[in-house]
């Protein structure tokens, strides 16, 4: 078995249909038909696959892969809901709690994240017009499984699990599947059966999840639930839909999932993750915590793991360089090997995170973006050391010698707007005064 970033690539797949189920039975019909005629090249994924045909329905496949050689089973299977919609879905293999679904209560085979992650995705870009793409929570058997599992499945009624076009679609995203590198094994809590948050932060990030538990499973989660669930998952952190649970649920499973020694991350965080690896995302994310109060974190261009070091350019360069052209800092920023922290007062602090070897070049760096923009943007001038930005800031004084009385006629020439005093006309410009905004830069000639 292949690797990526820790996560198994299976280069041995068994296929398992049951005869009893007509969308199982067509998704490997399709599989096995396309796989003979190779009208699928995928240079990502080319695993060898064995064929696997059943009578018992899957749910009830314990032990399957005991005499299988093979890395992965791969159920192909049909989906039923109470509230039918077409839909394309995968999820691991298991029970939370009770085995009204076969396997035993509360056991969880293991999972394979990366790869059902892989089809998800590939699901996404191969449904039909009208079909919808998902997750499902952990929720059925078979369970006494050693190798990694998931479904495929078509649903939710008779018509679609009769669709030729929706069952072929399951095929081709099974065999188009792309495992990518660096992908990010987490265990999911809360939402709905269909795991809506947890679908769409897959979709457009790294998280790859494995078991999950719905909201409505809230009671079943205990310390060994957590342990066996990211020990079966190989997660490396646990997400948490915050929305869906009551206060007291939520801080009962944050402590759960803490104490089990997963960090919680966060929608945002993971799909702001970058190309950063998460031990390293969550380094950085504890220092800006720590430096900036509601410190978050922008990775920019920083990427990979190292030793994180603080650098500070000042928040009142920072700040001016923002004034003068926001779109400028912003995407020179966005390019620069370190992540900038950010505080809801600002959307710049002057704080950044980047790796040890890097700080004295990220400074200059920052620093000269900061000054190159001021001097382009602004009416700024250089003494020895000291950058000098001449501001033009309303006048009070300017504008009681005109007559003019404090109030919201001093409001209107703040923002530009001319005003009338005694059948005068008086212009923002007529009140307008210079005053020098001055920032000290050891060094200065060398980034100009």
């Amino acid at each position: 078995m292949g690797h990526l970033t820790g996560l198994p690539v299976p280069g041995r797949v068994c296929a398992v249909s049951s005869r009893a189920d007509p969308a199982g039975s067509r998704i490997h019909a399709h599989l096995e038909e396309i796989i003979r005629k190779g009208t699928v090249r995928n240079d990502s994924w080319d695993p060898e696959f064995i064929h696997l045909k059943t009578d018992e329905r899957l749910i009830h496949a314990d032990h399957i892969d005991r005499d299988v050689d093979a890395e992965l089973i791969l159920f192909l299977s049909r989906h039923a809901s109470v509230r039918p919609v077409p839909l394309l879905t995968v999820h691991v293999t298991g029970n939370i709690a009770g085995a009204e679904l076969g396997g035993l209560p509360g056991h969880l085979p293991p999972a394979c994240p990366g790869m059902m992650k892989a089809v998800l995705v590939s699901l996404a870009d191969h449904a039909p017009p009208g079909y919808g793409v998902s997750y499902e929570m952990t929720h059925h058997g078979p369970t006494e499984l050693k190798t990694p599992s998931f479904f495929v499945e078509v649903g939710s009624t008779e018509k679609e699990w009769n669709d030729e076009v929706a069952t072929r679609a399951a095929a081709l995203a099974i065999l188009s599947a792309r495992p990518e590198p660096d992908q990010v094994p987490l265990i999911g809590f809360g939402g709905t059966h269909y795991s809506p948050r947890q679908t769409e932060i897959a979709l457009k990030s790294r998280a790859a999840f494995g078991h999950m538990v719905s909201s409505r499973q809230a009671g079943s989660i205990s310390p060994g639930l957590v342990s066996r669930m990211a020990d079966s998952s190989g997660a490396v952190a646990a997400y948490i839909d915050r929305k869906s649970f009551k206060a007291d649920e939520l801080a009962s499973i944050t402590a759960l999932v803490r104490k089990a020694g997963l960090p919680v991350v966060t929608g945002s965080e993971i799909t702001g993750l970058g190309s950063l690896d998460l031990d390293t995302y969550l380094q950085i994310r504890d220092i800006a915590r720590s430096t900036v109060k509601g410190g978050v974190v922008s990775p920019n261009a920083l990427s990979g793991q190292g030793n994180p070091v603080v650098v500070d350019i000042g928040e009142e360069l920072a700040r001016a360089a923002l004034q003068a052209d926001p779109s400028a800092l912003s995407q020179g920023i966005a390019k620069t090997p370190a992540a900038s922290v950010q505080s809801g007062r600002s959307p710049v602090s002057g704080q950044f995170i980047t790796f040890e070897p890097l700080e004295a070049h990220v400074r200059h760096d920052l620093i000269r973006l900061c000054v190159s923009i001021i001097l382009s943007k602004e009416k700024a001038s250089i003494s020895g050391d000291t950058l000098i930005i001449q501001r033009r800031r309303f006048d009070p004084g300017k504008a009681r010698k005109l007559g003019i009385p404090s109030g919201p006629l001093y409001g209107m020439l703040r923002s530009g707007e001319t005003v009338h005093i005694g059948g005068e006309e008086v212009t923002p410009d007529m009140v307008m005064g210079e005053e020098p905004e001055r920032f000290t830069i050891p060094g200065l000639s060398r980034y100009l």
